[in-house]
């Protein structure tokens, strides 16, 4: 329709139209996207579908309106979202079981008065679930869920159960108006007003007859009334949760109650109802895990499962959503020694893990940067259905011994007599390779030549450890000719070259050269010459051995 913008118009007596997986793009102020006239253009209408589908703008997204001795049966609407109409996402008139169930709408700023879901002279048992209807800084009244001269049938009543309901208000909001309607059941609804309109409520009821209302959320803190009710009768209104920053919690017939307690004495209503902050995730955002609203509900047949379609308990959960309270701690402190690391366990309930803003894991390996005492702050951020939780560990950092048992060296085997290794002084515990636990360790003489390993650990009064080991090679001096008066060597820093001066029968008995390093490693291997080039050894101790036909030459030196 290029005059109005209208997409889809639904005559009369269809049977079956069914609407999956489309998108509806109207004008932002135009006509309805889909339309059934009122009589005598449009009625008689039976199973009617929408399912899956996108409505974007549009003064109403669906606007079927039926006939009262003709009215359409059977209407589905599920599982469709709703963004951007002017007055209304979904509106029935003379419609028989409807349902209208797991839709996304959301409306922001609308200008002209707005209604999420508007069902007017429906009947028999109707069904309104699972929604999240969001109604953001409307600047005229708003309603979430509107019921009038609409009815159920006894014990086959209408039903509204499992709606998540916010508003940020700017102008006049209820989040579910009942008007002039019988035989109703509302239950498990979510409701929660915020903003600046002073007087908006989430229940509001005018000549209801015969609604049981339970286990619902009314939360205002837009300083307005929780429930206001005006001339009902056979009303049954037990085990809700209600929570206002005004100072009124439900006016009826003209009378402001204070409280719950005070609401309680006076009818007789609300015996199991709490008054209680619901602590939801967001603002519009209404799962929570409040533990006073944990099986606080009553237990009704026509809503075994919550708006995520879970088996609720029973008795049930107050509110939309079936829940196990859950309480992120992840300790006070724990400490860790600088040289070691520990690792952080945020727990198994959680849908998403975040460590210092960085980590997204369940676990987090934290490692010290450096050796002192200090005490740092480790933050972790938890999400559970959409909903954060964050705790603070101190970790507590303990420096570990420092110290050095010194260089590896090296001792003549058939000339030592003891050596002694120090630890540091003063720490509660030693422990060396033998078990032995002073901090002095003396070296004995060993039964053979070889490389020897020393190793001691040392803790301190924290229980944080640190070791050092040290190197000494023993070598089989036996048959060497030492000193040996003719023969000298030296080692030059500055031309980093071993030079050496010996009689000149050595050079004639074809001597050798080896250099060994410390452990026993043989290096360099050459006949005797002037000079050697050293260049090629790092810093350290060396054994230089000389050989002829007869005699072994030794003389340790170190290179720069």
């Amino acid at each position: 329709d290029t005059i109005s913008g209208r997409l889809v118009e639904i005559s009369t007596y269809c049977t079956g139209v069914q609407f999956y997986n489309c998108r509806f793009l109207g004008w932002k102020n135009g006509a309805e996207l889909v339309y059934s006239a009122p009589y005598p253009a449009g009625y008689g209408n039976t199973y009617t579908i929408f399912m899956n589908n996108e409505f974007l703008n549009g003064s109403y997204a669906i606007r079927m309106n039926g006939n009262e001795t003709t009215p359409d049966l059977y209407t589905y609407i599920q599982k469709n979202t709703f963004k951007g109409q002017s007055t209304g996402s979904v509106y029935l008139k003379n419609h028989f079981e409807p349902v209208i169930s797991a839709n996304y709408i959301h409306s922001y700023g609308n200008i002209l008065p707005y209604t999420a879901i508007n069902l007017e002279s429906c009947s028999s048992k109707g069904k309104v679930l699972e929604n999240k209807i969001i109604i953001s800084k409307n600047k005229a009244n708003a309603f979430g869920i509107r019921l009038f001269k609409s009815s159920g049938m006894y014990q086959n009543e209408f039903l509204i159960a499992n709606n998540f309901i916010s508003s940020i208000t700017e102008a006049f909001t209820s989040a579910i108006s009942i008007y002039n309607s019988t035989d109703i059941i509302l239950a498990h609804n979510s409701t929660h007003l915020t903003g600046s309109t002073q007087g908006s409520v989430n229940l509001t009821l005018f000549s209801p007859r015969f609604l049981n209302i339970a286990s619902n959320i009314f939360s205002n803190k837009a300083e307005g009334h929780c429930m206001e009710i005006t001339n009902g009768q056979n009303l049954s209104i037990d085990y809700n949760a209600y929570f206002t920053n005004s100072n009124t919690y439900v006016h009826h017939d003209g009378i402001d109650y204070p409280s719950v307690a005070a609401w309680r004495d006076s009818i007789g209503f609300d015996n199991q109802s709490l008054q209680v902050d619901p602590g939801f995730c967001s603002d519009t955002l209404l799962f929570t895990f409040t533990p006073a609203l944990d099986g606080a509900g009553t237990y009704f047949s026509q809503v075994s499962k919550d708006i995520e379609l879970e088996n609720r308990k029973n008795p049930p959960d107050i509110g939309a959503d079936e829940f196990d309270p859950l309480v992120f701690n992840l300790t006070d402190s724990v400490e860790v020694c600088a040289n070691e690391s520990i690792e952080l366990v945020a727990g198994n309930n959680w849908d998403t893990y975040c460590w210092q803003d960085t980590f997204f894991s369940k676990k987090y390996i934290f490692q010290p940067v450096d050796n002192q005492d200090k005490t740092l702050d480790v933050k972790a951020k938890v999400t559970r259905k959409g909903c954060a939780f964050t705790d603070t560990v101190h970790v507590v950092q303990h420096s570990y011994p420092v110290f050095d048992l010194g260089k590896d060296t090296s001792f003549c085997l058939q000339k030592f007599s003891g050596y002694d290794l120090h630890a540091p002084y003063g720490y509660p515990k030693y422990l060396w390779q033998d078990n032995s636990t002073d901090s002095i360790f003396t070296v004995t003489k060993p039964a053979d030549s070889g490389l020897k390993v020393f190793h001691v650990k040392v803790t301190n009064t924290f229980g944080c450890e640190n070791s050092d080991s040290v190197r000494i090679y023993f070598y089989d001096c036996s048959g060497m000719n030492e000193p040996f008066t003719p023969f000298q060597a030296w080692y030059s820093v500055n031309e980093k070259k071993i030079k050496f001066f010996w009689p000149e029968e050595l050079t004639q008995k074809n001597a050798s050269v080896s250099i060994y390093s410390v452990s026993g490693e043989l290096l360099i291997e050459s006949h005797v010459m002037e000079e050697l080039d050293a260049g090629m050894l790092p810093s350290g101790i060396y054994l230089l051995k000389i050989t002829d036909d007869k005699n072994v030459y030794f003389l340790k030196f170190f290179a720069e």
